[in-house]
């Protein structure tokens, strides 16, 4: 059984999870064929350690799965405009990003903001 604490904190979430889905009549479920096809593997494989990151530059295609992983002893995230954000990943996670929108992105360690990574995505010429 749950501690009674917990059992109402459940609840607050749930009924304000519905209140915000009820006072909201522009929201729709969200279907597969909605959701982007996204790679199996990914097309590139960006490392963050405790000395930053192990490249300065990158440029990928706005459809290019990019993984970023943690190296190192100490924890790291990512953050780039106002899209990206990952807090903070442990030693050995992974996290995976899109940057589907073509422009130049500043992803910088959001643990150390010195360390920066500039990525270039481009149009995909298959997609167009």
């Amino acid at each position: 059984m749950r501690p009674p604490l917990r059992r109402a904190a459940a609840v607050a979430i749930a009924a304000a999870a519905l209140l915000g889905t009820a006072c909201d009549s522009e929201r729709r479920a969200i279907s597969r064929d909605d959701l982007p096809e996204v790679p199996a593997e990914p097309d590139h494989v960006v490392e963050l350690g405790d000395d930053g990151f192990d490249a300065d530059e990158l440029e990928v295609l706005d459809s290019d799965l990019v993984e970023f992983r943690i190296v190192g002893e100490d924890d790291h995230g990512i953050r780039a405009d106002t899209r990206i954000d990952t807090g903070l990943l442990f030693p050995g996670e992974s996290t995976f990003v899109i940057f589907d929108q073509p422009g130049t992105y500043e992803v910088v360690d959001i643990t150390d903001e010195d360390q920066v990574l500039q990525v270039e995505s481009v149009p995909d010429p298959d997609e167009e």
